[in-house]
């Protein structure tokens, strides 16, 4: 594909009646394509401008589109043709959704190279491409597409319409629901990070309260606790890359339905995600964590084990909590406090530090002067 995302030609007055907006100006105009750049869209493109900066631009008669889509709310005063939308992310998805280009997708059947175990059953109008490895026992159901190199265990059931993107490891025991989404090497149903010493350790010591010289200097070797459980995703959940979600010590890790998690995120043993929560790059969550329903945990956030998190909640980018918290909270800081005192006392702190430079300056010039 070229830079620019080519579609088939439509006009604004189109636009309006697929998208449920107003158009204004020339509703007749043809428009070939959308552009990803404002400051690069030609006059025959489509270009999406929902932020105070490129409306300023607009109103300013800088931008060179064709046609622009821009949220209801904005005030546009230039001489030019646009559609008014209510939600413009949620029309964003619909033009997508109606004209991206699809992707490859191997045809129904089972390639040559695979290697399904005979007790497993497959499901109609499965998909299932080269050098998959499906094990004892395990169910695909219907509709299901399973990409190349995909490896699927022991006892594992996957429900239908379910897309299990190149190279993800679902372990034994696992269950997936209906229109699943996993995305490229997702390892699902590893085991839990759950390690035991004989004797009480040092670190054991030390969340007990004990002292320095309390401690030991001995070999304390980590011993292995098995993880007998296994996951359970719900419907319509979606997967990041290269994200990993951990089976139970004994019983499941849960993920609810319609939750969606980014890339690179860790899910550890026993967690409980509740239904419609986002998680988002590079967060973790430690072991037996509880997310209640509708929780947002932003990207390099993450979350201290055998805590709960209430529904609606949200941990800011880079925060940690260590306590439970109630529903409806926004938690920023380390430890995560509510969001607005982190903030006030971020900029006391930032206050502080200004104060200080500027009296060490003082005491500086003074020493010289008295020198």
């Amino acid at each position: 594909m070229s830079e620019n995302f080519q579609i088939p030609s439509f006009t604004l007055g189109q636009l309006a009646q697929i998208t449920g907006g107003q158009a204004f100006g020339n509703t007749d105009l043809p428009l070939k394509g959308f552009s990803p750049d404002p400051l690069k869209a030609s006059s025959e493109q489509l270009c999406f401008v929902f932020n105070n900066k490129y409306l300023n631009l607009l109103n300013e008669g800088k931008l060179s589109a064709g046609g622009y889509l821009v949220p209801s709310s904005a005030k546009i005063t230039a001489n030019v043709s646009f559609v008014a939308v209510e939600r413009p992310k949620l029309v964003i998805k619909q033009l997508l959704e109606l004209f991206s280009p699809k992707r490859y997708s191997f045809p129904a059947g089972v390639h040559a190279t695979a290697i399904i175990d005979e007790t497993a059953q497959i499901g109609k109008n499965v998909k299932i491409a080269p050098h998959v490895f499906i094990g004892p026992n395990s169910i695909i159901g219907d509709n299901t597409e399973i990409q190349a190199g995909v490896n699927i265990g022991k006892s594992v059931k996957i429900g239908s319409g379910c897309l299990i993107k190149y190279k993800v490891t679902i372990e034994d025991f696992c269950k997936i629901g209906n229109k699943v989404i996993i995305h490229p090497g997702a390892v699902i149903g590893a085991d839990g990070f759950s390690y035991i010493t004989e004797e009480i350790s040092n670190l054991e010591k030390i969340q007990a309260g004990a002292k320095a010289e309390d401690l030991k200097i001995q070999a304390q070797p980590q011993l292995k606790v098995p993880s007998a459980g296994w996951v359970e995703i719900g419907d319509e959940v979606e997967i990041g890359a290269n994200t990993c979600i951990d089976r139970g010590t004994i019983g499941p890790t849960i993920i609810g339905n319609r939750t969606k998690i980014d890339n690179l995120v860790q899910i550890a043993h026993n967690c409980k995600i509740g239904e419609d929560c986002l998680l988002i790059g590079q967060c973790g969550l430690a072991g037996s964590v509880i997310l209640e329903d509708r929780v947002i945990i932003a990207g390099h956030a993450g979350c201290k084990d055998n805590i709960t998190i209430g529904h609606d909640t949200i941990l800011v980018a880079s925060s940690h909590a260590h306590k439970d918290a109630i529903a409806f909270s926004v938690l920023g800081g380390n430890p995560a406090i509510p969001a607005k005192e982190y903030i006030q006392k971020e900029k006391s702190l930032r206050r502080t530090i200004r104060e200080t430079a500027k009296l060490r300056d003082e005491i500086e010039e003074l020493k010289k002067k008295n020198s």
